[in-house]
């Protein structure tokens, strides 16, 4: 209700037979609400009163001048939502300083110079005024929930104020001046809570007003003086700027006799000092307490954020520890060596000496020597087996038992063997884990510096999305503007649609990216439509470029299903990545396998996992899985359509072609497929992509079809097929495949294409 009163009031002070703060106010209330708003309605009606009551300075034909150009701005405005164009506040305040201009100028068409000369001055000023105003508006929004302000607020606040000032009527001129004693009011509520500096702005302000309606001049210096003079004292109290006023009120009636001692002034300014009284003391102070309300509440975030850190630091240092004691024992034994030659001498002589009637000779008189004849004969089973020629023949001549001694060594050591096996692939197992313990670590590593690198920045146009949303019929909660590690900023909002609205998060995303003039978008993973309860939002700025993607496949002659898989996986900061599997063999079999690798690669890189992470995992997942000893070929692009670029990684995948306007660059890798080796490199080239680039994937059913030399003919067959449609592409290289070989598929065969193009502004 405030904000209709000081809409209708400001709307009634027009100077000079021009009125553009009507304009620019009517513009402020309509980008602040497109429907149902009591601020238009307000400002037309003081518009309409100035022609009838005795503040008017405008003729009937003005007022209709005014309505005109009210429904001008709104009839362009509604066309361009009709066509999802969503004005800023900016645009619209341009809009109206044209359509005023040029209905001045159509009015004033018998005297076009001087028409000339105030419409343009009219038009500039319901610019200015809009730009200027635009503050003061949103603060009145956010009434009895203001902080502090700046200087640029103040000055907006204190102009719309004494605006509404200036349109109050006067039941008693000569008298008393109600509009004189609120200005001496505004001056003291400003210098009282602000300091000296804003009760320079409000005198300046209230001085103006004076000027416009025909006072002297140096009003606006005697009113920024008693600004001043009480915002000096502010500190000091209430009391005491009131006695400041009272003394630099009447040191100055005294300095300027002719211009202060009037009787209705007098009134004026002793009347606001009487109302001055009554305001509370809380008044002035609120500030103070909510800054330091603020500074608590920043230190709390600090702190809670900082622990967040450290904690997960020590996560991340606990799992490298843990990985660096797991990995002092993970070396590969041998199936001999002197612990287990002394473990099978005593298990040896146990079974086969212990009842031999030559045990006493063998053992006690010849010790030694039977000793180190029983260590060399198994110390000689160089091929994992002892044989007749391998006992020295000594051995065997006083050996009675001989042929029991060769079974039991030769069983010794196929039981130490196994054992040694077993041990291997526990060692094994867990080198394996103490890999992926690292890589826990480092993707805990990777949170940390997410959180602490995750900061709440303050961006241009925030005041103005809220408006624009409110105006639409969107009721926000909390707005916050934030900037992530990467150095990209994200807009997060909790908001709900209000009635029976039914407004899509891309009609959001394009109110946003009118007011900030770029291109911003939902983020991944959110509804389509606003929902009528409170919901968090994330809105992010748009990728520059575009991709479209192509799939065609074939599986092998004689079989129900491919062995090969794909996935097109979107991630937020604006990549896409391409991957194509290739189980071993061919049909069911391989498409499990190949299905298994390619879904644990989208859980972990969805998961947060940088993708020679994932791809470490998922090698480490088949290795541990003991009933069988598949592998995989895997072939991973990334194209960043932020940058451009394109990062190939490739595990016994065949080549990577990028056709360009000229050429046809070819990515090879020397990488074996995953769950062979427990522990993989990962090897990855970057190349640069321009807008009509196209990235070929293909699987070995593809590249084999082709003669000897097949990256050239392939490269060749790319170059030559006169198509922008990715899918097209993929379906003639495929095509292609089959006509060489018969039209059949001697393989499974799979092509990817993407295309890259780049958005326009």
């Amino acid at each position: 209700m405030m904000t209709v009163i000081i809409l209708f009031l400001a709307g009634r002070v027009p100077f000079l037979g021009i009125n553009p703060i009507a304009v620019a106010l009517y513009i402020l209330a309509y980008s602040g609400k497109r429907n149902k708003n009591k601020g238009m309605a307000a400002v037309a009606l003081g518009v309409i009163t100035c022609a009838f009551l005795p503040v008017g300075m405008m003729l009937p034909g003005d007022i209709v001048k005014y309505l005109l150009i009210f429904t001008c701005i709104l009839v362009i405005d509604r066309m361009a939502v009709r066509h999802r164009m969503y004005l800023n506040r900016m645009q619209l305040s341009l809009i109206g300083g044209v359509v005023t201009t040029s209905i001045g100028l159509a009015g004033g068409i018998l005297n076009i110079g001087e028409a000339l000369v105030i419409s343009i001055g009219e038009g500039m000023l319901v610019i200015v005024l809009s730009q200027v105003l635009e503050k003061a508006m949103y603060l009145l929004s956010r009434l009895g929930n203001i902080e502090s302000m700046t200087n640029e607020q103040i000055i907006s606040v204190v102009l719309l104020l004494v605006m509404a000032i200036g349109g109050i009527y006067e039941p008693l001129p000569g008298k008393v001046s109600i509009s004189e004693g609120l200005l001496y009011l505004l001056i003291l509520a400003m210098s009282g809570r602000y300091g000296a500096s804003a009760g320079a702005i409000a005198g300046a302000g209230a001085g103006v007003l004076s000027g416009i309606r025909g006072g002297d001049v140096s009003f606006i210096g005697l009113f920024c003086l008693i600004g001043i003079f009480v915002g000096a004292v502010r500190k000091a109290g209430k009391w005491a700027g009131l006695v400041i006023y009272v003394l630099s009120g009447l040191s100055l009636a005294l300095l300027y006799p002719s211009e202060l001692w009037d009787v209705a002034r007098l009134r004026s300014f002793a009347a606001a000092g009487i109302v001055y009284v009554f305001i509370p003391s809380s008044f002035f102070s609120v500030g103070d307490e909510k800054d330091r309300d603020s500074a608590e509440n920043i230190l709390t975030k600090y702190n809670i954020k900082s622990q967040t850190s450290y904690k997960l630091n020590e996560f991340a240092n606990a799992f490298l520890r843990l990985s660096d004691s797991l990995s002092s024992e993970c070396g590969i034994a041998p199936a001999m060596n002197d612990y287990n030659s002394e473990v099978m001498f005593n298990e040896i002589t146990s079974a086969v000496c212990r009842d031999c009637t030559n045990c006493s000779v063998c053992w006690q008189s010849r010790y030694y020597d039977t000793y180190h004849e029983t260590i060399g004969i198994i110390g000689a089973c160089s091929e994992g087996r002892v044989r007749a020629s391998d006992i020295p023949a000594n051995f065997a001549m006083k050996c009675i038992h001989v042929d029991d001694f060769m079974r039991e060594v030769n069983r010794q050591i196929e039981l130490a063997r196994v054992n040694m096996m077993w041990i291997n692939r526990f060692n094994q197992n867990r080198a394996l884990m103490v890999r992926q313990m690292r890589d826990t670590a480092k993707l805990i590593s990777e949170l940390e510096k997410d959180v602490s690198g995750l900061s709440r920045v303050s961006m241009e146009g925030e005041e103005e999305i809220l408006s624009m949303l409110r105006a639409f019929g969107i009721k926000v909660k909390k707005l916050v503007t934030a900037k992530r590690r990467d150095g990209q900023c994200e807009i997060i909002i909790r908001m709900k649609v209000q009635g029976a609205n039914c407004i899509t998060y891309k009609e959001v995303a394009d109110m946003i990216s009118g007011i900030l003039g770029e291109r911003w978008c939902v983020a991944e993973g959110f509804a389509s439509t606003l929902s009528k309860d409170y919901q968090t939002v994330s809105f992010v700025k748009d990728v520059k470029y575009r991709i479209l993607t192509g799939v065609a496949r074939a599986a092998k002659s004689g079989e129900d299903v491919s062995g090969d898989n794909y996935s097109f996986i979107r991630l937020s900061g604006g990549r896409v990545i391409m991957t194509i599997t290739d189980g071993m063999g061919s049909g069911i079999p391989a498409y499990e396998e190949s299905e298994k690798v390619i879904e644990l690669i989208e859980q972990f890189v969805q998961a947060g996992f940088r993708e020679d992470m994932a791809l470490r995992l998922v090698n480490s997942s088949m290795l541990l899985d003991g009933e069988k000893d598949d592998f995989s070929t895997v072939d991973i692009c990334v194209i960043d359509l932020n940058k451009a670029t394109c990062e190939c990684m490739k595990y016994g995948a065949p080549s990577t072609f990028i056709r360009k306007k000229d050429k046809v660059e070819v990515i090879d890798s020397e990488e074996i497929p995953i769950g062979i080796l427990p522990d993989i490199t990962t090897t990855d080239s970057v190349h640069r992509l321009n807008t009509g680039d196209f990235v070929v994937m293909l699987s070995d059913g593809i590249t084999d079809s082709f003669q000897s030399g097949s990256n050239e003919a392939v490269s060749e067959l790319i170059r030559g097929i006169d198509t922008d449609n990715p899918q097209e592409l993929a379906d003639r290289i495929l095509s292609e495949a089959l006509n060489r070989n018969m039209h059949g598929a001697g393989d499974d065969m799979s092509v990817l294409v993407a295309g890259i193009w780049k958005k326009s502004i």
